[in-house]
């Protein structure tokens, strides 16, 4: 049975550090190396490529073509086109998507997943910012003089509104409820204005310049006419 040393000795990898006691070192004896460095060695290289001559597995199994044109995917069903249509078509019935919508109504509405995913357990949490007041000069006579600007048209999707559908969205480009000026109103479908609210800055900078963008063309046919 091997006794604790007053100072372990050093690694025999050379690296200048020492081993640290362990408890079965008393009945299998303290090792050379610490755990990972004899694999540092160049007679752990020596040893290991001698073991390796003469394996075909050395470099690693290599697959037949046939093999490898089997697993690549390429004969999936659903890359063929018919069976994608097929899938496609079932997936778009209408009976189809009120099951998934009754799925999807089942789950959110819980209690727990309302909890989870509002107020600061949500992602796009931005410290309740939503809840500041709008300035005076945000009036509906203003949404609805921006929405005639863009002709009644989402400028992220291109989506045109439609009598009897839900009214499009005045959004802020800058995000500032504050700053109701027009040239920082744009017209957005509902879905469109949900998605604007990730990744701020990008969308700030994209809707700018598209803004910069309409105003040259105005002003561009304004000296036509």
């Amino acid at each position: 049975m091997s006794q604790k040393p007053k100072i372990m000795p050093l690694c025999k990898c050379g690296c200048g550090e020492r081993l640290v006691w362990r408890n079965h070192y008393r009945y299998m004896g303290i090792p050379k190396y610490l755990k990972g460095h004899y694999q540092k060695t160049k007679e752990f290289h020596k040893t290991h490529i001698e073991f390796m001559k003469g394996n075909q597995y050395a470099l690693g199994y290599k697959h037949t073509s046939e093999y490898k044109e089997k697993i690549s995917g390429k004969n999936h069903p659903m890359k063929r086109p018919e069976v994608k249509a097929k899938h496609i078509e079932a997936m778009n019935k209408p009976e189809t998507k009120a099951r998934r919508s009754k799925i999807m109504k089942e789950i959110t509405n819980t209690p727990e997943f309302k909890a989870s995913h509002s107020g600061k357990n949500n992602g796009r949490w931005q410290g309740g910012i939503s809840f500041l007041p709008y300035s005076p000069d945000w009036t509906e006579t203003l949404r609805k003089s921006i929405r005639q600007r863009d002709n009644y048209t989402c400028q992220s999707c291109g989506l045109k509104w439609e009598k009897g559908q839900r009214r499009f969205t005045v959004h802020h480009i800058d995000y500032n409820k504050m700053n109701c000026e027009p040239k920082n109103l744009i017209t957005l479908c509902n879905s469109c204005n949900s998605k604007v609210n990730k990744d701020r800055k990008h969308w700030t900078k994209y809707f700018k310049a598209l803004m910069s963008l309409k105003g040259k063309e105005l002003k561009t046919n304004g000296a036509v006419a």
